[in-house]
């Protein structure tokens, strides 16, 4: 759980680099793919939305935005 929050933490810093360079940012996972004829395993590269973890207000503030699953 701890790899998780840093690896998403390092993703927020990306998406925050590519935002400030007028860039977007994807995520690049792998994804493994059998064949069912041959049984031959592949990886594929699957690209996913990184959504920000703040919101910017007019004037420039920026506020940081978390979410829990938690009640």
């Amino acid at each position: 759980m701890r790899q998780k929050l840093i690896d998403r933490i390092g993703d927020q810093i990306e998406l925050a680099k590519a935002t400030e360079a007028g860039q977007s940012f994807q995520r690049v996972k792998y994804r493994r793919v059998r064949d069912i004829e041959s049984e031959q395993v592949s990886e594929s590269v699957v690209k996913t939305r990184v959504r920000p973890w703040w919101t910017a207000d007019p004037d420039g503030d920026v506020t940081p935005v978390f979410s829990s699953s938690w009640s």
